[in-house]
């Protein structure tokens, strides 16, 4: 079955639609930062043609034509992103004072989003090491602070920190369906066979990130893929191997129920997004019970490395 077959049978009557959707163009919006400038100031001065808000996030709008060289985007007033892949930070829900862990962080759209919510701390991680440098250019020209990025395996990376954030995002790598629009290689090298093989590797993630999840606190976990084996049917084998996460159902007003009428959100183009699925799970327990970080040294300094912080 090739990706046209599966996606008609999933979406039945809605199939028409998302067919027609796939000759318009790629939806863009940009993110307004409000550490560079506040929403008025932007509303005169940006010169954009906004279209409309997004529904997706609060200080974002929909537009028209490509503004990567705009001198707010270089400056890190606003950021550039797919309108719908702003829901799932919408939907983590950050809280001032929030300690989060943003797993698989690259390009840094959702680490940038996270930061303007005034965490406490961030902990974002990216393996690929080019990847991980435009991850801390990013948040270095948005003007983020209290942050620390890890370059690593996601799965190592999240359990280096047992029980430590109340809020973390898994955006997990997956088999983009939902870039298919966008890359004439996403549909070329779509199979099958790569969905298991990413679903497998979701699976290990979502398991690290649940070590990592204190008691009572918030995960989401999010893809731009439309393939059930990577959301609903994750999601359910999720919650089966850990008992104590439930999922919470996701009231928004934008987006439609999942496949399952489970609780999770999914994103369609004619929703005026290009493709997103979360789910949102709690752990269960008191958040007091969340662990601190360990303040031992674990780490013998060189004598290098000790001479080079003397000098500084």
């Amino acid at each position: 079955m090739d990706f046209f077959e599966r996606m008609k049978s999933s979406l039945k009557e809605d199939y028409p639609a998302f067919l027609a959707s796939m000759d318009r163009p790629f939806a863009r919006s940009v993110r307004l930062n409000t550490r560079r400038m506040d929403r008025d100031r932007f509303l005169d001065e940006s010169g954009l043609d906004l279209e409309r808000e997004s529904p997706f996030t609060r200080d974002a709008w929909i537009v028209s034509g490509s503004w990567g060289l705009h001198p707010l985007h270089v400056s890190g007033a606003m950021y550039l992103q797919e309108p719908s892949a702003s829901a799932p930070v919408d939907i983590l829900d950050v809280q001032a004072g929030d300690r989060v862990l943003d797993l698989c962080a690259a390009p840094g759209s959702k680490s940038t989003q996270i930061v303007r919510e005034k965490p406490s701390f961030l902990v974002c991680n990216e393996l690929d090491p080019k990847r991980a440098s435009v991850l801390l250019s990013n948040l270095e020209r948005t003007g983020a602070v209290d942050f620390a990025l890890s370059r690593d395996d996601a799965c190592r990376t999240a359990r280096r920190f047992p029980g430590m954030f109340d809020k973390v995002l898994v955006d997990a790598p997956c088999s983009g369906e939902g870039m298919i629009k966008k890359h004439d290689l996403a549909l070329t090298e779509w199979s099958e066979a790569n969905i298991r093989t990413c679903a497998a590797r979701q699976a290990d993630i979502l398991d690290a990130a649940y070590e990592a999840l204190a008691c009572g606190g918030v995960m989401v976990y999010s893809t731009c893929t439309y393939a059930r084996e990577e959301n609903e049917d994750q999601v359910r084998a999720f919650l089966q191997r850990h008992p104590d996460m439930t999922q919470e159902p996701i009231h928004k007003p934008y987006g439609r129920p999942d496949f399952d009428q489970a609780g999770g959100l999914r994103i369609f183009p004619m929703d005026g997004g290009e493709g997103q699925f979360a789910a949102r799970l709690r752990k269960a327990g008191d958040p007091e019970d969340r662990r601190e970080p360990s303040r031992e040294k674990t780490v013998r300094l060189t004598a290098l490395e000790q001479a080079f912080l003397q000098d500084m």
